[in-house]
């Protein structure tokens, strides 16, 4: 074998090395993603199960809240201010939950799961007075898309278990 020969096969096994190793690098950005997208699921899920374990576990919260998503001015002022910094909270998380769906970094069967809850909760028209005096909190993209959901949670006239007459009668 010729020196240019084992030139051309040394160029040969490289090139096969440098594809080798963008394979591998491939799997692992791939693998990394994937670990970013449960992490951030794992992370959103434990904040929504949080903010339940608060809400079920503090009567007098509790009581705001039904009375609240109901009809929110109907609470007197301390309580509306609770109920505010509450639903500040929520839509901060669904903020975040869009983000990552907007990059990828969440699970869309988890999403799709907690927005039909979303969807429930804009339904009830307490909150949609809150939104309508609140909505310049958040960024317009955002306000944007809560309209949206808005109009789908109209559409869909929910009933949840917690109501007791449907959205909208």
């Amino acid at each position: 074998m010729t020196l240019e020969e084992l030139g051309n096969l040394g160029d040969f096994l490289g090139g096969i090395a440098v594809i080798g190793t963008l394979l591998y690098l491939a799997f692992q950005i791939r693998k990394q993603s994937e670990e970013t997208r449960l992490t951030a699921t794992r992370e959103l899920a434990a904040d929504f199960s949080r903010t339940m374990d608060v809400m079920s576990s503090d009567p007098d919260l509790l009581r705001i809240y039904l009375t609240g998503i109901r009809d929110f001015m109907s609470l007197p002022d301390e309580d509306r201010l609770r109920l505010s910094f509450i639903f500040i909270r929520n839509f901060r998380a669904v903020e975040q939950q869009y983000l990552h769906i907007d990059h990828g970094n969440i699970d869309p069967v988890y999403f799709a799961s907690l927005n039909i809850a979303f969807l429930e909760f804009l339904s009830f028209p307490g909150v949609q007075t809150w939104w309508e005096m609140s909505n310049g909190l958040f960024e317009s993209g955002f306000r944007e898309k809560i309209e949206r959901d808005f109009e789908a949670a109209k559409r869909l006239n929910y009933k949840g278990s917690y109501q007791t007459t449907q959205v909208g009668t």
